[in-house]
């Protein structure tokens, strides 16, 4: 799998110019490691970065706005979870009648998140200003076209992800 990832990438490589190749996530530290090793033999291949993040920081990043139906989005249908645990999931303090040691459902999860929608909402910006923040080191800003290669991701994450450096660039990258 990693060979056919690092495959196509070179492909794409001799179709068009690229500004930057970057592998993520856990199978994209084996693929960073393949397409370094033969970069030493063959030094036309552009130099990749590999970018550490999750599915769940990219969607929390590109959070505007908490609703009934996106709110599933952190909490599985069967999940039991405590308010301590869910605050850092969400990354913010929330206010609740509940102890932050007592287990609650993820109906009851879910409808404390709403009632904090104010504070869970600026939490993803500021993690969207931390995303970025990383993304800028790893040449993802940079103007031009980008290749991204994680074969456990979804194609929303990746369009996630093209939306928030494409806001952050003005379309420029």
């Amino acid at each position: 799998v990693v060979a056919a990832q690092v495959a196509d990438v070179m492909s794409v490589v001799k179709q068009r110019d690229v500004a930057g190749i970057h592998f993520a996530a856990r199978d994209g530290w084996l693929a960073h490691q393949v397409w370094g090793t033969l970069r030493e033999t063959n030094q036309s291949l552009p130099a990749a970065s590999y970018t550490a993040f999750s599915r769940s920081v990219i969607w929390r990043a590109s959070l505007t706005e908490l609703t009934p139906d996106n709110v599933g989005r952190f909490i599985g249908e069967d999940e039991v979870l405590t308010i301590a645990r869910l605050e850092r999931r969400v990354g913010c303090s929330l206010s609740s009648l509940y102890r932050p040691d007592e287990q609650i459902d993820a109906q009851t999860s879910r409808a404390v998140l709403l009632e904090n929608d104010k504070q869970v909402v600026a939490a993803s910006q500021e993690l969207r200003a931390r995303v970025l923040g990383y993304f800028e080191q790893q040449g993802l800003l940079k103007p031009g076209h980008h290749i991204v290669v994680d074969l456990g991701w979804t194609g929303s994450t990746i369009a996630d992800m093209a939306d928030l450096i494409s806001e952050a660039t003005n379309g420029a990258s």
